[in-house]
């Protein structure tokens, strides 16, 4: 009896001093596809192994070391269990990762109106990721990428971006398919199971507020760089243009309005003109072009100024008006203090162009044959442009006294300083010089050599006269020389329409200061 029970007491320790039961197992990644080698321990008086791979799938093994390989087709964790027919079950939970397998998520509410608000997404997978996975996202705009981490996929964590400009035009090849009007969302992503990057596309609408841009087609109307302002010259229509027009329809415009304010009003308006404009203007001065576009992420305005300019007034004086030659004329440059450059033309074909920068320039001109000259004056504000011209007939030779219609008292040339008549050969003379209330002002008799020797300086009784109209009178007496002597019979005044030609011995003339 102690014999047998020595021999349990000793079966027993023995018993408490082997292994226990379980496996080991290996392979080159712990990834799906991969062959997995399963090595059992602690086995022992066994004859035969069952496998069962926790996928569905078991093997049985009847010869030692009972080992046996296993590939996983997807990823997941898996039970595995080994049942030997000698002794107890053994069971270890295993995870099997496999390459990339995300989703993209979207999780924003409503339209994504960029830069003002942002598109929110998750990524998601299907798959048991390994946490070494890298993983980035490229949001499709201007090469813009951010990093994910594995816990923001494992987490489901939503990530925000918020684009810079509307997918509006953009164009994207993938896998040979163009994709127009949308960013393309990639994310790429690796891990243990996988030497590539797995890539994930979803196309995405980022919609903005309109653009909104304006030019002016019309040809007279040109930009100021110095006061950004827009010239016109004249009155009259203008046609504007919406550059954001047509390139720009996939933004979806609801709304355009074209408005033209002067002085804090609204002097015209369009809300049905998306690609043009043409407003006309009937008045001077300065307006403001405004185009509002709208859609619905918002609007946006853009406005331009616009000077509608009156044109420069070119105006000359001729200080002598002689129909006769040859004739030595004075052109006196009255036009407005605007003008900037001025061009004289004295004959009227362009063959004698005069260039001054002035708008008070004095220039005497000779004119020694008979004909007809169409002298011009072209005035330059800087913008705009304006002319004046007359005509000239020279068909008589000129007599031998001559009256001037207008002088300068102010001119330091001394042909205009002073009002005196051009003569030869008299023998007597008398110049009287009245305004036109009829009170006599200046007179003079005096003659050197048979020419008049003094002229009015355009004075009475010491004071200045005022710029105006004055009368002259003039009684004189001409040496003909073998043929006697004659009187004046008075200044030569040309009319026109068949008209006969008009003597008189008093006429009127212009002061000017």
């Amino acid at each position: 009896m102690k014999k047998h029970l020595l021999f349990l007491l000793i079966i027993f320790i023995l018993s408490g001093t082997s292994q226990a039961q379980s496996f080991n197992y290996t392979s080159e990644k712990p990834c799906a596809k991969y062959t997995f080698t399963f090595i059992p321990a602690g086995i022992t008086g066994a004859t035969e192994v069952v496998w069962d791979w926790g996928d569905g799938n078991t093997s049985t093994v009847s010869s030692s070391p009972y080992s046996a390989t296993h590939v996983y087709i997807g990823s997941g964790s898996y039970q595995v269990t080994m049942t030997p027919n000698v002794g107890s079950s053994y069971n270890e939970d295993i995870l099997i990762y496999d390459k990339p397998n995300l989703n993209i998520e979207y999780t924003s509410e409503g339209v994504v109106c960029a830069p003002d608000s942002s598109i929110t997404i998750k990524i998601t997978s299907s798959f048991l990721e390994h946490p070494d996975m890298n993983t980035s996202i490229n949001w499709g705009e201007d090469a813009t990428e951010s990093d994910v981490t594995y816990n923001e996929i494992i987490n489901q964590t939503e990530i925000a971006h918020f684009y810079t400009g509307t997918s509006c035009g953009n164009e994207t090849e993938i896998g040979g398919t163009t994709v127009n009007d949308r960013f393309m969302i990639i994310v790429s992503a690796s891990n243990i199971c996988t030497d590539i990057n797995e890539m994930f596309f979803r196309a995405v609408e980022i919609k903005s507020k309109p653009n909104a841009g304006i030019e002016f087609t019309d040809t007279t109307v040109h930009y100021d760089e110095t006061s950004f302002t827009f010239n016109k010259c004249e009155t009259g229509e203008v046609t504007i243009k919406n550059t954001s027009y047509g390139e720009d329809n996939c933004l979806d415009v609801e709304g355009v309005l074209w408005e033209i304010i002067q002085n804090g009003e609204v002097y015209d308006e369009c809300s049905g003109c998306e690609e043009e404009f043409t407003p006309i203007f009937n008045d001077y001065g300065q307006f403001q072009i405004k185009l509002t576009q709208s859609n619905i992420c918002g609007s946006a305005t853009y406005s331009r100024n616009l000077n509608i300019r009156a044109l420069p007034i070119a105006n000359f004086q001729i200080m002598e008006r002689k129909y006769c030659y040859p004739a030595e004329l004075t052109f006196v440059n009255q036009s407005e203090s605007t003008v900037i450059v001025s061009a004289w033309d004295f004959i009227g074909d362009s063959s004698n162009v005069v260039i001054d920068s002035s708008y008070t320039d004095i220039h005497i001109e000779s004119y020694t044959e008979e004909g007809e000259y169409n002298p011009k004056l072209q005035v330059w504000d800087g913008y705009c442009h304006n002319y004046k011209d007359t005509l000239l007939i020279f068909e008589d030779v000129c007599e031998d006294l001559y009256v001037p219609n207008a002088f300068i008292p102010t001119s330091p040339n001394d042909d205009l300083n002073s009002f005196k008549p051009k003569a030869q050969k008299l023998l007597e003379y008398k110049l009287e010089i009245y305004n036109l209330q009829g009170e006599r002002l200046w007179v003079s008799k005096e003659l050197t050599d048979g020419y008049p020797a003094e002229g009015w300086d355009g004075t009475y009784n010491g004071n200045m006269c005022q710029q105006g109209t004055y009368i002259w009178k003039i009684y004189a007496v001409i040496d003909q020389g073998q043929f006697g002597e004659r009187n004046w019979e008075g200044q030569t005044y040309k009319e026109r329409e068949n008209k006969k030609d008009k003597k008189s011995t008093s006429g009127t003339f212009l002061l000017i200061r």
